[in-house]
C-alpha cells in the first residue's frame, strides 16, 4: 500500500472514531430557584495531583447581561472540601456559546448544606446517582424543565 493511501485511510479512520461522549446529570438547584445545574459524570477524573477534574453547566431562570447558562471545568479537593473554578463559558438564550475562557481562580471553601456542597459532593462520590443521565448533549431543555418546576 503507498503512504499516500495509508494517510487517506488514517484521516478517514480518525474522522470515524467516536467523539468523547458527555453523560449529564442533575445535581442540584440554587434554593432561590435561580439555576439548576448538572454535571457530566464521564469528565469526572482525577489529576496528578490527587484532585478531582469535572464539567459542569449551569442554567439560570432569567438571562442576565445576555447570558442563559454557563459550562465551566472545575477541580474539587475532596479532603479538604474546596474547589476552584479553571475555565468556562457563557451561552446566550440562543444556546450558542461565547468561547471559552480559562479563570485563574483561588481555591474557595465548600459551605456545608450549600449548592457547592452537593456538586463537591457528587463529583466526589463519582457521580454515584440515582437519578437518570439528561443524556449526552448539554442539558438546555432538561434544565428549563427543572426551572419551570419553580413558577
Amino acid at each position: 500500500m503507498n503512504k499516500v493511501r495509508l494517510a487517506a485511510m488514517a484521516v478517514m479512520l480518525a474522522g470515524a472514531s467516536p467523539a468523547l461522549a458527555a453523560d449529564w446529570y442533575y445535581v442540584d438547584e440554587a434554593q432561590d430557584g435561580t439555576s439548576v445545574t448538572y454535571v457530566d459524570k464521564d469528565s469526572i477524573k482525577a489529576d496528578n495531583d490527587g484532585y478531582l477534574g469535572a464539567t459542569m453547566f449551569s442554567m439560570l431562570a432569567e438571562a442576565e447581561d445576555g447570558t442563559k447558562a454557563y459550562r465551566f471545568t472545575l477541580v474539587v479537593d475532596c479532603a479538604g472540601k474546596r474547589s476552584k473554578l479553571t475555565g468556562g463559558e457563557a451561552f446566550g438564550e440562543n444556546q450558542v456559546s461565547a468561547g471559552y475562557n480559562s479563570i485563574p481562580a483561588e481555591w474557595q471553601a465548600t459551605d456545608p448544606g450549600s449548592q457547592g456542597d452537593t456538586i463537591t459532593g457528587f463529583i466526589c462520590a463519582g457521580g454515584k446517582t440515582g437519578a437518570a443521565s439528561a443524556g449526552a448533549a448539554l442539558p438546555f431543555d432538561a434544565a428549563a424543565k427543572k426551572l419551570a418546576e419553580h413558577k
